[in-house]
């Protein structure tokens, strides 16, 4: 019976009006989240303390729709990038370390997209900048702790992805999206109590990946 139900709900789905064609002067926006990679960890002196590469992402993005066919849409994206870690320390004989990396990107983006169905696939690009800072602290087994980096740099920014927006209703729709962002390799130097402990500056890792999902609305001219 479930089976059953799970076919005709497909079958619903499939057979149903498309309402959300693509037009000239349509507009969206969208929230995103999910995973994201970097592409190297983060080593202090050389693997000492490790901020690893794995971590949160979220993002908004409005898209104004310049034409119907090809369907082509420019506008703002805001991603928010996260990393943290609490590792033990072997600096200067401290205990543990606990760092934290956050980066902001900021993008002109435009979009690609099949303008009508329900399943909706499309590439995207982007230019921009990008702000990045990294926190890093060691705390000893004394309790003594020391701020080892406080650092905020801006660079440049570019992405490229593929997705998916599936449309089950009039102006609402969902997605998936496969996103690569390009990052300039900042450099971040340590404070001076971090430099009195001997920790060199680290650079940013050059790129991340994100595996997004999506939820959006749709709305303006038809």
């Amino acid at each position: 019976m479930k089976r059953l139900l799970g076919f005709a709900g497909s079958l619903i789905l499939l057979t149903a009006p498309v309402w959300a064609d693509y037009q000239k002067g349509n507009q969206s926006l969208e929230f995103h989240f999910g995973p994201v990679g970097f592409s190297d960890d983060v080593k202090i002196n050389n693997g000492d303390d490790t901020l690893r590469d794995c971590g949160g992402v979220g993002g908004l993005q409005y898209l104004y729709f310049l034409k119907g066919t090809p369907t082509l849409a420019v506008g703002p994206d805001i991603l928010w990038s996260d990393l943290s870690e609490l590792d033990q320390s072997s600096i200067a004989g401290y205990g543990a370390s606990h760092g934290a990396a956050h980066t902001a990107i900021y993008q002109v983006m435009a979009k690609l997209v099949y303008p009508k169905g329900h399943w909706r696939p499309y590439v995207l690009g982007g230019l921009g900048a990008s702000r990045s800072s990294i926190q890093g602290d060691v705390t000893a087994f004394s309790g003594e702790s020391v701020q080892t980096f406080d650092s905020v740099r801006g660079g440049f920014a570019g992405s490229w992805g593929v997705g998916m927006d599936v449309f089950p209703r009039e102006h609402w729709f969902l997605g998936l999206e496969l996103r690569q962002t390009i990052l300039s390799r900042l450099l971040h130097e340590p404070t001076e109590a971090g430099k009195a402990l001997g920790i060199q500056p680290v650079r940013d890792p050059g790129a991340i990946s994100a595996v997004m999902l999506k939820v959006g609305y749709k709305f303006g001219s038809n």
